[in-house]
């Protein structure tokens, strides 16, 4: 299985290419996103669909210079989610930075990162291989120049960069390059890289506190565990109850829609190790506290959204999914965190 990704990533490129007359329709093609879905920030995506949209807008729009750079203006802090808050309790720039390489699939990158101390430096690695050939020069730019950006915004402090490599030629635009890195940086080098100062590790973190980063950190290991990619016939049903915003589709109608009956549903389901009930209550779930962790909907609203005609019934629920109540889960940290005490780790 894989990790699915938040939508964000995808809904800003989609701004990007409508600033050049692409429609989000156009960007979407063949990806089984739904241009509605942009406005979902809880809907979730595999890799495979971002890359279907990235290969659509970088086939459109092949003429625009720049492509991944202009993508990558439009990344800010909001994109790591949870991650961001539990970045933002560690005690210093390195422990952040530790943290965010360990759950790198919640993050919006797709290029993979690792990091090591040379001399001075902090030398971030960033790995393309896995990613389809023609589309490599536009993830890069896009992950490399909003990675600093983002870090920065979460850290509170500019990454001190002092070097950055590319593993591919000059590309016509590179004078741009080096306006946004304020250096000029090597290219045909042996792999993508960015070399940081390493004190820069040592920088406090002005929101430190150990509770909320329990909690948080709680929170970052249910997410991952739930936004599982299913494949075969649990990813299809998975993908089909995210997409209705009313979440009330009942297991005949998606077996419909599937061309089979619901008792052969049900056993195809059995085989691949869930069922219909336990995807329906994870889709749920994780739209309920994306919703609510957003803080833009009441209870009662994220209920309706979630097809409940009455919000004890969805309380009820949460409860069951959680452990806790949905005002007691937006409020924060449990008052046990709060208190020195182990972290409440029901939800994220």
């Amino acid at each position: 299985m894989q990790i699915s990704r938040s939508i964000y990533s995808i809904a800003q490129m989609v701004d990007t290419a409508a600033e050049h007359g692409m429609s989000a329709r156009a960007c979407l093609a063949h990806s089984g996103i739904a241009p509605e879905q942009l406005l979902q920030l809880e809907s979730q995506v595999s890799p495979q669909q971002e890359f279907t949209v990235i290969a659509n807008i970088v086939r459109e729009l092949q003429h625009v210079p720049a492509l991944g750079l202009r993508m990558a203006a439009r990344f800010h802090m909001p994109v790591y989610g949870v991650l961001t808050f539990a970045m933002c309790s560690c005690a210093t720039a390195g422990d952040a930075i530790n943290l965010g390489l360990s759950y790198h699939e919640l993050s919006f990158t797709l290029v993979e990162k690792h990091q090591q101390l040379v001399g001075d430096d902090l030398v971030f690695t960033f790995d393309d291989r896995h990613i389809p050939a023609p589309l490599r020069q536009v993830v890069v730019e896009r992950d490399l120049f909003a990675l600093p950006r983002v870090m920065g915004e979460v850290l509170g402090h500019p990454m001190p960069r002092r070097r950055a490599r590319f593993a591919y030629p000059a590309p016509p635009h590179a004078r741009r390059y080096a306006e946004l890195l304020g250096f000029e940086p090597e290219f045909d080098a042996p792999a993508h890289q960015i070399f940081v100062d390493a004190e820069f590790r040592k920088l406090p973190m002005p929101q430190a506190n150990a509770a909320t980063l329990r909690h948080c950190q709680a929170q970052l290991q249910a997410i991952v565990a739930r936004h599982k990619v299913w494949s075969g016939t649990a990813g299809k049903v998975r993908d089909m109850l995210m997409r209705r915003p009313a979440m009330g589709a009942d297991m005949e109608e998606v077996a419909a829609e599937l061309r089979m009956t619901s008792r052969n549903l049900r056993r195809v389901l059995e085989a691949e190790n869930t069922s219909f009930r336990s995807l329906a209550d994870e889709v749920r779930q994780t739209v309920a506290e994306e919703l609510l962790g957003l803080g833009k909907s009441s209870v009662k609203e994220v209920a309706a959204r979630l097809g409940y005609r009455e919000v004890s019934s969805f309380t009820n629920a949460f409860k069951r999914w959680t452990g806790r109540a949905p005002r007691d889960w937006r409020s924060g940290p449990p008052r046990s965190a709060a208190s020195g005490g182990p972290p409440d780790s029901g939800s994220a």
